[in-house]
């Protein structure tokens, strides 16, 4: 119920004035990444992996890629928290990427295909559940378990958290 609840409610920015709509393939697009914070994120996953440096100036729809700091490289207004996150997803993503070019079945996308943005997408659900699973029985070891519950889908559906997570 929780993910369908999500893909119910959430158009993935299909109103969002950052992404251009020519390069929107319509609901629940999870092969691209917008020019956001999306790749501001994971820039930092895909850069350090790929290219072992934190050099944003190679990354795909890098929205900050001509402004650059002093030691010009180009500026990264985003943490790099949910990079860290989103790793072992990501090297699960990488596996399986590995896998399907061994048996001829993909090719290699540096961190852009679908193997890799699924799973991390699939990590944060991860987090996000996990988070509610939290926040579950905190409020259950306080209040009654009915109102735990209640609460959770509250914050849940009243909250800008469903779009986020996608």
């Amino acid at each position: 119920p929780f993910f369908l609840c999500v893909l119910l409610l959430v158009p993935l920015g299909l109103f969002s004035e950052g992404i251009d709509p020519f390069e929107h393939s319509g609901f629940f697009s999870l092969t691209t990444i917008d020019a956001g914070d999306d790749q501001g994120d994971y820039a930092y996953l895909r850069s350090f992996f790929f290219d072992a440096d934190v050099d944003f100036l190679n990354e795909k729809n890098y929205a900050y890629y001509f402004h650059l700091t002093k030691t010009n490289y180009a500026l990264n207004l985003w943490p790099c928290g949910p990079a860290l996150l989103w790793a072992p997803f990501f090297l699960a993503g990488e596996l399986v990427e590995k896998i399907l070019v061994y048996f001829g079945m993909g090719q290699k996308t540096y961190g852009y295909g679908w193997c890799h943005l699924i799973s991390t997408g699939l990590g944060t659900l991860f987090y996000v559940f996990c988070g509610f699973l939290l926040l579950y029985k905190t409020l259950s070891s306080m209040f009654s378990k009915r109102a735990a519950l209640w609460s959770c889908w509250t914050l849940f559906l009243s909250s800008p958290l469903p779009y986020f997570a996608f």
